[in-house]
């Protein structure tokens, strides 16, 4: 057997080789190097034990999005790479000298397949912030073998997180945890050029640096759009039955990024949902039968660049006057925006003041914080890049495209249920909102 020289990065990383506590919480900002520090401690108990091990994200639809490639580093770094057998193909990874064996998987891909997982020693769930309340449920009962040990690493998001609730701050403190909170001081291989970028951002937004590099929870920066106090009034609000028809926006989701449908009806939240299906055929299936569902009346799809051809085929199965494409660079309705994109935007951020029901989904909650708005040298507004956006949170913004697809056609009554023509008018609906 290869004999393992552990270099912990941090003495506060000792808690992941013992068994003094069932779950052991490890929440930071950047660069603290959580995810290196469980994925060293993975090949260590693997290696001088038999074992099982599962590690899990919200989401892994290829063996890209998990743990794989820092665990696998983690063997080449301490020396024991070719006492592995690495089996991509089933996403397992298996020590040849103890039987050990390491699964992958996201829980949200397939609850139901996890919920047979038996035997798990070690279980990691890495990104814990995204975890839902349903996938917690899931996991608590499934991971019950005596002596199993749960690691959760997360870079904190918002209070309200089902993960946050559950082990930072509920008022009843579980005795089977330990929460050990990291800063970048705490990783003595902290790169030079992290370091930099971790001054810079401080000098130039102290609340964004608190949140990226202190790991604290997030709070509205003074350049939202949408500010988070507005936000939390509305989660849950109490609305009343709405004399409006039912609307719907739908942002197609890229290579790897899911669909998200948002519904709505007036002020009030009806549904959201997401899939991750890279069929359009069976995708188109699945959203008509949802939107069938709740008797969406209008529907706006994103028609820019890939979404062209989705909407297009949406319109011929749902009904022509029933789908209306959005094109997010195509020009305002009124005066005073640079495009769709940023009337849209602004729309959101008043019906938020205003007041309006928002479900307590704390992606859809960090994406609605986030996002920045300026004025242009010609005096009208302007939407901070969907890059920038993704740079931020590390993902694209699949609620916040969605909400605001919803909101892109002004509210119609129920009486008003023959007007369709007359909404494409209001929003100058042409050529170009099929066009690339």
């Amino acid at each position: 057997m290869s004999d393992i020289n552990l270099t912990l990065s941090s003495p506060k990383y000792a808690c992941l080789y013992k068994k003094e506590y069932r779950h052991i919480v490890l929440v930071s900002g950047r660069g603290t190097g959580k995810s290196w520090a469980v994925a060293e401690s993975i090949i260590y108990h693997t290696h001088e034990f038999n074992c099982r091990v599962f590690c899990a994200r919200t989401v892994q639809n290829s063996l890209t999005q998990s743990s794989w490639k820092t665990i696998k580093d983690c063997a080449i770094r301490l020396g024991v790479y070719e006492d592995y057998d690495w089996i991509e193909s089933k996403s397992t990874i298996r020590c040849k000298l103890t039987t050990s064996e390491i699964y992958f998987g996201g829980i949200d891909n397939d609850p139901q397949k996890f919920k047979s997982t038996e035997g798990v020693d070690i279980f990691w769930y890495e990104e814990a912030q995204t975890a839902s309340q349903e996938a917690l449920d899931i996991i608590f009962p499934t991971i019950r073998k005596q002596g199993s040990i749960l690691i959760w690493t997360a870079n904190l998001r918002f209070e309200q997180d089902p993960f946050s609730r559950t082990f930072l701050i509920n008022d009843i403190k579980r005795e089977d945890t330990v929460v050990v909170k990291l800063l970048p001081e705490d990783n003595k291989f902290f790169p030079d050029v992290l370091k930099a970028e971790m001054e810079y951002c401080k000098r130039t937004d102290f609340e964004a640096y608190k949140h990226i590099w202190l790991g604290e929870f997030a709070s509205s920066s003074s350049e939202s759009l949408i500010q988070m106090d507005a936000i939390r009034a509305c989660i849950k609000r109490p609305i009343e039955d709405q004399p409006y028809q039912v609307f719907a926006g739908l942002d197609i989701g890229a290579t790897g990024d899911p669909t998200a449908c948002y519904i709505r009806q007036g002020r009030k939240f009806i549904a959201l949902k997401e899939w991750n299906e890279s069929d359009h055929n069976k995708l188109i299936d699945y959203v008509i039968d949802y939107l069938n569902q709740y008797s969406v009346a209008m529907v706006m799809p994103d028609a820019t660049g890939f979404g062209y051809t989705f909407a297009q085929n949406l319109s011929a199965r749902y009904g022509q006057d029933r789908v209306v494409p959005i094109n997010f660079g195509q020009s305002a309705s009124m005066g005073g925006f640079a495009n769709k994109r940023a009337q849209m935007a602004m729309t959101v951020r008043d019906a938020i003041v205003m007041g309006v029901s928002l479900p307590d989904e704390p992606t859809l909650i960090e994406e609605l914080s986030t996002i920045r708005a300026y004025k242009t040298v010609s005096d009208r507004w302007q939407i901070e890049p969907k890059s920038e956006i993704r740079s931020r949170l590390g993902r694209s913004t699949n609620w916040l495209d969605a909400i605001m697809l919803s909101y892109a056609i002004p509210d119609r009554t129920m009486l008003n249920a023959n007007a369709t023509m007359q909404a494409f008018n209001r929003i100058s609906i042409n050529s170009s909102a099929w066009s690339n």
